[in-house]
């Protein structure tokens, strides 16, 4: 009985094989990173042509509620956080208080007069409408990572993401007694290009125009040297009213 054996290839036209396979096979393995956002926008050429480590930044390791429904306030000295919350001090450190002005990455709480659980539903319905790009920014996608309710107060956290780089930023929202304080800020880097600026006047103006909330974005009065080290014109800021 005779057997057919199947045909031997040359180890050339293996070579021609794989060579032909490799654009192909690349291109699959580097359409979403490992540890991307579901929502990021769709990879495109320059991402598949100019592949760029990707790097998130060490998670702050204070974040999260604070007394007085307060947040962490911006202490790293550079020009890429916001915080509606001040620094405050004990007792026995008031005499160092500084008593200048105000700090330009302070900005003004948000206000809301409803229950407390229309509130929340406010803000998760704005983060679940969040268009990733929005701005030029937060390409990546995002995800909600704390979502906590009690009955005087609730914590919201997200991580948005850039595109390119993979950036990681924080944002918190914590809600009590009709009070939303909000902060955003980047891990790395000193400046930011804007973008946190940006993040914040889509949320003021999203839930600005929401019955009952009370919130006012972020503009170059008061934010000068902001505005300066990164480029940013007050149209640029409040892009996001465009997007809503």
């Amino acid at each position: 009985m005779t057997r057919l054996l199947p045909p031997r290839h040359s180890s050339a036209s293996r070579r021609a094989l794989l060579q032909n396979l490799a654009p192909a096979l690349a291109g699959l393995a580097g359409v979403l990173p490992a540890s991307a956002f579901e929502n990021r926008l769709p990879v495109d050429e320059v991402e598949l042509k100019y592949k760029t480590p990707r790097t998130k930044g060490p998670k702050p390791t204070d974040l999260g509620p604070r007394a007085g429904g307060l947040l962490k306030p911006c202490t790293d000295g550079k020009p890429h956080c916001f915080s509606t919350s001040p620094v405050t001090f004990d007792d026995s450190d008031l005499y160092e208080a500084d008593s200048g002005p105000a700090e330009e990455w302070l900005v003004s709480p948000f206000t809301f007069q409803k229950p407390l659980a229309e509130a929340v539903a406010d803000v998760r319905a704005a983060i679940a409408v969040y268009p990733p790009g929005q701005s030029g920014i937060d390409g990546g996608g995002f995800s909600t990572v704390s979502d906590k309710v009690s009955e005087t107060g609730a914590y919201i956290y997200v991580q948005f993401e850039s595109r390119r780089k993979g950036y990681i930023d924080d944002m918190e929202f914590n809600l009590a007694k009709g009070v939303c304080h909000v902060r955003t800020s980047s891990r790395l880097g000193y400046t930011d290009s804007g973008v946190n600026a940006k993040r914040f006047n889509w949320f003021a103006l999203r839930l600005g125009s929401r019955p009952g909330w009370t919130a006012a974005p972020i503009g170059a009065k008061g934010h000068a040297e902001y505005f300066s080290v990164n480029g940013l014109s007050e149209q640029d800021a409040l892009n996001p009213k465009a997007k809503l």
